[in-house]
């Protein structure tokens, strides 16, 4: 018997547009997605999911508008037991989005999760300011979290962040975000890539509101190593985070320039112009670790020629009039991109 392979071929599209058709038709509608209702439509379809709906439908007039929401609902701490595979099917602007489970208990995760960071907010002094609590979950994680890249899939949400205590820098930014969000303080998710000894490679940070203004914070480049975390990424303006920072196309860059919450502006650690007396007084002010951020190229130049140079920085030393500073035990570290300069006296 001779078969039409032409007429098989035919038959089979028919079955599968049909099939396609029939799964779109039974949910005539779906979630209308357009540029103005972006935030709403993330918010709905993480409602959505959480409540068990795992096959979603779309209308769109692109592709992208349907990508930017699945990106989106993918950067909520809370939706870490979803699995990053997922498929989409399309007939003209209706879409079908699959989601699928990667944790099967993380009912049980999530409540780990919640204790982990109770306990952690408990020393939240009452009455807290924006820029303290802010500063207190900064410390706290940075003092908690060991960074580790071995692979783990706990290790890129706030699970392995707050209950193993282990993870890469989207562990960092979702557990900063969700107990930012437990204290009360409206924060961002971003993701892009950073600059790493001069190499660009994948990375993710934050923003937050504090009182009414807009900051960005990168908890992963502020804990140095151990308990050695720094404060040059703390409450940073949208010219700082771009100096090394690029934003994926899913996150808007959201432009801020304000340094009343900054950590350097808000303990007078900044130097607007350099003098030998400016860095002698701040670390008379500090301790054994001294933080000074500069306020432009030029002084930021000038205090690293100063730290570099054995008679200069004696000098300064002579001037802070800290008696138990010897020349001959200090370190420090350079951030070109933040121009913060640590001193540490051993």
């Amino acid at each position: 018997m001779h078969i039409n392979k032409k007429l098989v071929i035919a038959i089979v599209v028919v079955i599968i547009v049909g099939a396609c058709a029939g799964i779109f038709l039974s949910g005539i509608g779906g979630i209308k997605i357009t540029d103005d209702n972006l935030d709403t439509v993330c918010a709905e379809t993480a409602d959505k999911i959480n409540s068990g709906k795992m096959r979603l439908q779309f209308s769109a007039t692109s592709e992208d508008l349907v990508q930017t929401v699945i990106e989106r609902v993918y950067d909520n701490p809370e939706m870490f037991w979803l699995d990053r595979n997922y498929s989409v099917i399309s007939i003209g602007n209706r879409y079908i989005v699959s989601f699928d489970t990667y944790y099967i208990a993380h009912d049980f995760m999530m409540s780990e999760v919640n204790d982990k960071a109770n306990e952690m907010l408990k020393g939240l002094p009452q009455g807290a300011s924006d820029y303290e609590k802010a500063l207190y979950i900064h410390d706290a994680l940075c003092k908690s979290i060991t960074y580790t890249d071995s692979g783990s899939e706990d290790e890129h949400n706030f699970y392995g962040a707050l209950v193993n205590k282990k993870c890469v820098c989207e562990g960092y930014s979702k557990a900063f975000m969700y107990l930012m969000d437990m204290a009360g303080i409206e924060t961002y998710y971003f993701s892009g890539t950073s600059l790493n000894n001069g190499v660009s490679q994948p990375h993710s940070w934050n923003g937050a509101y504090l009182d009414g203004e807009f900051y960005y914070f990168d908890l992963t480049w502020d804990d140095v190593s151990g308990n050695a975390f720094s404060y040059n990424d703390f409450a940073i303006t949208s010219s700082e985070i771009l100096r090394n920072h690029t934003f994926d196309e899913y996150h808007e860059v959201i432009e801020t320039n304000s340094t009343k919450c900054n950590y350097f502006y808000r303990n007078d650690y900044v130097i607007e112009e350099y003098s030998d007396e400016v860095l002698a007084a701040l670390i008379a002010k500090q301790g054994d670790i001294i933080d000074v951020k500069c306020a432009s190229s030029i002084a930021f130049n000038e205090l690293k020629s100063v730290v570099e140079s054995p008679y200069g920085f004696n000098k300064v030393l002579s001037q802070s009039g800290n008696d138990n500073v010897q020349f001959s035990g200090f370190s420090y570290i350079v951030d070109e991109y933040t121009m913060c300069v640590r001193i540490i006296f051993n």
